[in-house]
């Protein structure tokens, strides 16, 4: 059984990288996506799921692996 959402939020290389470079702040990511995870929508690319908050859009996975608990960040950019 899938967790209702996940409590711990991993960036991959790429996503470390990316939010870097736009100027945006790692934990503020991880607490947005937790905090608008019951908003999540279905992602057309790579990544499962997107949300949509605070001018951000934050593409990942969930949950990680075999990992209910956690989410993992593939990317983030301003919106």
């Amino acid at each position: 059984m899938t967790a209702p959402s996940p409590v711990i939020v991993a960036f991959t290389r790429h996503a470390e990288r990316r939010a870097v470079e736009r100027g945006l702040a790692l934990p503020e990511l991880a607490e947005l996506l937790l905090a608008d995870h019951h908003r999540r929508l279905r992602n057309p690319g790579d990544a499962d799921w997107i949300v949509r908050a605070a001018g951000v859009a934050i593409v990942y996975d969930w949950p990680d692996g075999q990992d209910a608990t956690a989410a993992l960040v593939i990317s983030a950019w301003r919106e």
